[in-house]
C-alpha cells in the first residue's frame, strides 16, 4: 500500500495544509546550568519546516535532519533552545540535537512535513479479512469474524511496523470482538447470530502468544457479547444482545467468571458497544447512549443519558477525549456519520458537530487517542480527525484501504444496508496504529501529530 491520497472523493469537511498550529513549548535559558540531553520535541510548523527543542546549556549546538532512511538532509545553527529546519519537501525525516563535541544524548525522533499525517507501512493479509482489533503494548489482536469457523490472530508490532505472526485461535464461530488485559484475552461471541455456538465470551491466557490457551468462558445461555470492554482490573463488561443489557463480569479468576449482576439500559434498546475510560463506562446503545460510575462494577450508577433524537438512529461504538470535554461517536447506516458530543456536563450533553463522507458511506467503529479519532470508515479507509476544537472537527490523515465496488445493500424489507468492506476497526494507542480490513487483514499505519516530544510513541518513535 503506497499512497495516502484519496482521489475522486469530496468530504464535508476538507483536509487542511497547516491544519494544526505548532505547539509552543518553553525552552530553557541556553546559559542554563542544566546539563544537555538532547531533543526534547519535533514540530511541523505547518508549511515546509521543521522545529527542534532541547533542554540545556552548551556551545556549538545544531539541529541535523535527516531523510527517513538515515540519509543526511541538512545541519542548522542554533542559537538559544530551538532551531527550525526550512523548505523541506513533503515526507518524514529524522531530528537530532548535536553539541559541538558530537553528543545527542541518544536521542532522535521522527516527524513528517504535509498536512496529512496519516501512512500508510504495511498490512498482513488474513484470510477472511479482519473484523475486529485490539492491543496491549505491542500485542495485537485481530479476529476475522467474516469467515465461517471464526478466528483470531496475534501479531507482534514492538520491533517496527512490520507484523510478526506470534499465534492464531480457530473454530470460535462468529467472532464479534476482542479485548486484552494484561495475559488474558477475551473473545466475543455474539450467539443472537449463531445459536449454536456453545459460548457467549471465552478466555486465553497469552503468557505465551504463540501458545494461547484458554482457561475459561461464560457459557452462551447466560450472557453472549457482541461487543467487550476490560474496566477495572479483572472486570469485563458485555453487551448482551441476548439479554438487552450490559453485562458485568469479575474474572480476576478467569477459569471462574463471577457475574457481578446486569445493568439495564435508561431506554428500551438494544446495547452494541461500551468503552470504560477512568472509572466511567460509555455505553452506546440503538437510540442513544449514557454513561455510567463504575465504582461499584456490580451496581453501576448512571451519570448521565443522551437520546437519539435525530431521524432513523443507530448509535454504534463510542470514546471520549483525553481531556474529556467531548466524545466521538459512530453510526453505522447508510450514510452514517461522526458526532461529537460535549459532555463537560454529563446531564447536560448535547451533539456539537457532525461529519459525514459520502451519501451512502458509513463510519463502523472511532477510537480516540489524546485529542485525535481515529475512524474506520469501510469503504473510505482509515480518517483521523484533530478534535482540538470539538465543535470543528479537522480531518488531518486519511489512508483509503478499499478499491472495490461501494454499492449499498438493498435488504428485502425494502431497506438499505451501507458497504460494509474497508475498514473495520481500528487500535491507535501503540507505537504503530493497527487497524482490521475486511479485504486486506491487518493494516499499519504511523500518524504524525504536529509536536511529538520525547518519550512519546507517535510517529513511530519508540517512547520512553
Amino acid at each position: 500500500m503506497g499512497g495516502c491520497r484519496r482521489i475522486g472523493q469530496v468530504f464535508i469537511l476538507a483536509m487542511a495544509g497547516g491544519c494544526a498550529s505548532l505547539a509552543s513549548s518553553e525552552t530553557a535559558d541556553p546559559t542554563s546550568d542544566a546539563p544537555f540531553a538532547g531533543i526534547a520535541s519535533a514540530s511541523w510548523d505547518g508549511e515546509d519546516g521543521l522545529t527542534a527543542t532541547w533542554e540545556g546549556g552548551g556551545e556549538g549546538i545544531a539541529l541535523e535532519v535527516l531523510d527517513a532512511g538515515g540519509a543526511f538532509v541538512m545541519a542548522v545553527e542554533a542559537a538559544g533552545g530551538s532551531a527550525t529546519a526550512s523548505r523541506l519537501a513533503d515526507g518524514e525525516y529524522v531530528l537530532r540535537v548535536v553539541s559541538a563535541d558530537g553528543q545527542d544524548g541518544a536521542r532522535s525522533l521522527h516527524q513528517w512535513v504535509g498536512p496529512d499525517r496519516l501512512v500508510s507501512r504495511s498490512h498482513a493479509a488474513i484470510p477472511g479479512g479482519g473484523r475486529t482489533i485490539e492491543g496491549s503494548g505491542g500485542l495485537v489482536a485481530v479476529g476475522g469474524g467474516t469467515v465461517d469457523n471464526g478466528q483470531v490472530l496475534l501479531y507482534d508490532l514492538s520491533g517496527g511496523p512490520t507484523a510478526t505472526p506470534l499465534g492464531a485461535l480457530s473454530d470460535l464461530g462468529e467472532v464479534s470482538d476482542v479485548a486484552i488485559q494484561g495475559d488474558i484475552l477475551a473473545v466475543a461471541t455474539d450467539t443472537t447470530l449463531h445459536p449454536e455456538e456453545p459460548y457467549g465470551v471465552r478466555f486465553y491466557d497469552i503468557n505465551d502468544p504463540s501458545a494461547p490457551l484458554q482457561v475459561g468462558a461464560i457459557d452462551a445461555t447466560a450472557d453472549n457479547a457482541h461487543t467487550l470492554t476490560f474496566g477495572e482490573a479483572g472486570i469485563v463488561y458485555l453487551a448482551s444482545t441476548l439479554n438487552g443489557w450490559i453485562a458485568a463480569y469479575d474474572v480476576s479468576d478467569p477459569a471462574h467468571p463471577e457475574s457481578l449482576g446486569p445493568f439495564r439500559l435508561p431506554q428500551p434498546s438494544m446495547p452494541h458497544d461500551q468503552t470504560w475510560v477512568d472509572g466511567r463506562l460509555w455505553m452506546a446503545y440503538t437510540t442513544g447512549l449514557a454513561v455510567a460510575d463504575t465504582s461499584n462494577p456490580g451496581d453501576l450508577q448512571l451519570l448521565g443519558v443522551l437520546p437519539a433524537t435525530w431521524s432513523d438512529p443507530f448509535v454504534h461504538n463510542l470514546w471520549p477525549t483525553a481531556d474529556g470535554r467531548s466524545l466521538a461517536v459512530s453510526e453505522e447506516a447508510v450514510g452514517g456519520s461522526m458526532r461529537i458530543v460535549d459532555i463537560e456536563s454529563l446531564t447536560e450533553m448535547a451533539v456539537l458537530a457532525q461529519v459525514e463522507t459520502a451519501p451512502e458511506h458509513s463510519i463502523h467503529n472511532v477510537v480516540v487517542r489524546g485529542n485525535y479519532a481515529f475512524a474506520a470508515w469501510y469503504t473510505d479507509g482509515l480518517l483521523v480527525f484533530d478534535l482540538s476544537e470539538p465543535n470543528e472537527p479537522v480531518l488531518v490523515g486519511q489512508v483509503d484501504t478499499w478499491a472495490g465496488s461501494e454499492t449499498v445493500e438493498n435488504r428485502a424489507d425494502g431497506s438499505q444496508w451501507p458497504n460494509v468492506n474497508g475498514a473495520t476497526h481500528v487500535w491507535p494507542m501503540g507505537r504503530h496504529i493497527a487497524a482490521s480490513d475486511s479485504a486486506l487483514g491487518l493494516v499499519v499505519f504511523d500518524f504524525f501529530p504536529p509536536t511529538i516530544n520525547w518519550g512519546e510513541s507517535w510517529g513511530g518513535n519508540e517512547g520512553a
